[in-house]
């Protein structure tokens, strides 16, 4: 525990003066990345904060409709197949 908490500390405050991750200002960075790193700084988004947000609500009920999809279309499987319900604990029962 103690190693994922100051590894998050040194990704977020890290030593010295300069971003020793912030690969745009190392020495051998290719010059495409610095010209995409000074775009981002100089320019503003440009889609919407609101517009992501939406967009995520919209992909997550999606994915949480699929997935209970895919758990019902499972099951009737595991009826019409006449495949017992494993469990963990079945050995307890």
């Amino acid at each position: 525990m103690d190693s994922y908490v100051c590894s998050r500390v040194y990704i977020h405050n890290p030593p010295g003066e300069v971003d020793p991750l912030n690969l745009a200002e190392a020495l051998h960075a290719p010059e495409g990345l610095k010209h995409e790193v000074a775009h981002f700084r100089e320019h503003d988004a440009e889609v919407d904060v609101w517009v992501c947000a939406v967009m995520l609500t919209i992909c997550l009920v999606v994915m949480a409709f699929t997935a209970e999809w895919l758990v019902h279309s499972a099951n009737f499987v595991r009826r019409e197949a006449n495949i017992e319900e494993e469990s963990a604990f079945s050995s307890f029962l």
